[in-house]
């Protein structure tokens, strides 16, 4: 006899204000076949009893279900449950029940994560999705029917609005544009991105560990952290990460203290932040060719420019991206990881690169680098460095392949390495005259100038300051620009 299918155990994570939509989920899923374990009234959340009883729901859970609401997101029992979950692997699902806005239910970092709408006359076609999701099919006594005739435009992704082309730009391009980009020749540097179209997308396994071989995977990315996974036939790899605790920080910079200062920098601001993770090293080509051999969207997709050149260079920050990339690459890592990463803020961004948390508003907020006060060309591959092109990630500091190099650290108090130089970084925000769009992210089809940060190999000391704010139209490409990416900390879900 054949074994027998193993029962599908379902976490589902709620706010008891939502009670009544949760059960009436509840009855479908049960219906369906799943196994349910939901806490009940005679469970007092905070007693020894309930805690003992999330935990072994949650670890003998398949999936954990987080019913989205305004209530749940501000629920600390909920928050807790959540993270629990990541923390054990298991694949958090988001199904919204309640609340008019999604970034009202939305936990930090999980503006753009895909979920079903279970909300009112979107609930039919929400529970068709979450089935799939699931691996499961709807009973014939469910409330929703098991086919309905607009299933596929039911089941089309719903968090993220479709992507237009990026306009085209006529004309030369700007001094501004030739001031960040420094002698790049830019008769090849515009393209127009044209997204996939979000499609339905079945239950997905768990991801697994994958041995990927070197010329995907060169092991040196092993030694600095980096960890490829894989699920049905499609690889990724996750980057290490940096904790940037919660709490203040003051944004820009004054003449008084550097010089170089520029106007833009000088309306200081203070900012407070929830915690975060922000990427190690920029984005890696070996990261970047797994999105672009993602078979899914493959059609829709452009190589960068000179790719079989960066392909033979897998430890070096992919370059020749669009914003437009970058948002497209953090939506995918997103998707596949079941983790909130995105581009970082400008206020994120600017924390994570001076930032010393027991003086947040003291003189870490005046550090003009993110090593100090001092520019020091080996610390960072600016125009100084003479390297005159990207340079392998963790090339300067204790990962140096060449100890004898003389090269040395230029990590910011974080960790985060490589935030000035080598490459610029695209940013999720829109450039403003202060900083008050510095903890916004930019809407996908915005067609306003994207900060920049960091510096790179073409420009100089100057550019590398930790307070400078470079910025360019969404669809310039150039050979000294990149990306990194944050995910929200597991402890400010």
């Amino acid at each position: 006899m054949p074994a027998a299918t193993p029962p599908v155990r379902i976490f589902v994570s709620y706010s008891h204000e939502n009670a009544a939509a949760v059960q009436r989920l509840q009855d479908d899923l049960e219906r369906a076949g799943a196994t349910i374990w939901i806490d009940h009234e005679s469970l007092i959340p905070g007693m020894p009893d309930w805690e003992e009883a999330v935990r072994d729901g949650i670890a003998q859970a398949s999936f954990v279900i987080y019913a989205a609401s305004p209530e749940a997101r501000k629920s600390p029992y909920v928050r807790d449950e959540i993270n629990l979950a990541r923390s054990r692997g298991r694949d958090v699902i988001p199904f919204w029940v309640a609340g008019d806005d999604w970034l009202d239910c939305a936990p930090l970092g999980w503006g753009m994560t895909q979920y079903s709408d279970g909300r009112d006359a979107s609930y039919a076609a929400g529970l068709q999705k979450l089935l799939r999701r699931l691996g499961l099919a709807a009973s014939e006594d469910s409330h929703t029917p098991r086919a309905i005739a607009t299933e596929a435009a039911a089941a089309r992704i719903s968090s993220i609005a479709p992507q237009p082309a990026a306009p085209a730009m006529s004309g030369s391009v700007t001094a501004g544009v030739q001031a960040i980009l420094k002698g790049l020749d830019t008769s090849h540097t515009i393209h127009e991105v044209t997204p996939a179209a979000p499609q339905p997308r079945p239950a997905s396994p768990r991801p697994s560990l994958l041995a990927m071989p070197a010329e995907r995977f060169p092991e040196r990315l092993a030694t600095l952290g980096y960890t490829p996974q894989a699920r049905e036939g499609v690889e990724w790899i996750i980057p290490p990460v940096c904790l940037v605790p919660a709490g203040q920080f003051r944004l820009g910079s004054d003449q008084a203290h550097d010089p170089q200062a520029r106007d833009d920098e000088l309306n200081r601001r203070v900012v407070t932040l929830p915690a975060f993770e922000i990427a190690r090293f920029p984005v890696t080509v070996a990261e970047y060719a797994c999105f672009l051999a993602d078979a899914r969207h493959q059609a829709q997709r452009q190589e960068p420019q000179q790719w079989a050149t960066q392909r033979q260079r897998l430890d070096h920050p992919v370059v020749y991206v669009s914003w437009y990339d970058a948002f497209d690459y953090a939506v995918w890592l997103a998707e596949r990881t079941q983790q909130p990463w995105r581009l970082p803020t400008e206020a994120e961004w600017g924390k994570a690169a001076r930032c010393v948390p027991r003086e947040p508003l003291g003189a870490s907020s005046h550090r003009i680098y993110p090593w100090g006060d001092r520019f020091d060309q080996t610390r960072c591959n600016t125009n100084e460095s003479r390297q005159s092109a990207t340079t392998p990630i963790g090339w300067y500091g204790p990962d140096d392949p060449d100890p004898h190099a003389g090269r040395q650290s230029g990590a910011s108090p974080c960790g985060a390495e490589e935030l000035a130089g080598n490459v610029w970084e695209w940013l999720a925000t829109a450039i403003a005259a202060n900083y008050s769009k510095s903890e916004t992210t930019e809407p996908q089809d915005s067609t306003q100038n994207r900060r920049l940060r960091g510096g790179s190999w073409l420009g100089n000391a100057e550019y590398a300051r930790a307070a400078y704010r470079g910025n360019l139209r969404p669809v310039i490409v150039g050979g000294n620009v990149g990306f990194r990416l944050v995910r929200a900390s597991p402890g400010s879900f």
